[in-house]
């Protein structure tokens, strides 16, 4: 590689250095700007707002159990007649055998 080229990949490197230091002090500035900001204007209310919304759209155990229901009714359909075992033969709790030595 001639010497103009390794200048010139040395000063590229440099700026790419540079701007990334750039980058980074803007994105600290920016989250430190953020957080004051959040600080002055925050309320506990639209914290538990958000809380109980999240608390809302999660579903009960019920509500999941049919679901889980629903959804092996229909993998049971598609399944063909002597296809794939069905999720309660594979499941372990559901399928204890007992070991025996012969």
């Amino acid at each position: 590689m001639s010497k103009k080229k390794k200048k010139r990949s040395r000063a590229f490197r440099m700026r790419e250095n540079l701007l990334l230091c750039l980058i980074d002090d803007l994105i600290v500035q920016a989250y430190r700007t953020l957080k004051k900001e959040l600080n002055k204007t925050a309320k506990v209310g639209d914290w538990i707002k958000m809380i109980e919304l999240r608390r809302k759209l999660e579903p009960d155990e019920a509500s999941q159990a049919e679901l889980w229901q629903k959804l092996e009714d229909i993998r049971r359909d598609l399944l063909p007649e002597e296809g794939m075992p069905t999720t309660e033969q594979n499941h372990p709790a559901t399928n204890l055998q007992e070991h025996t030595d012969d």
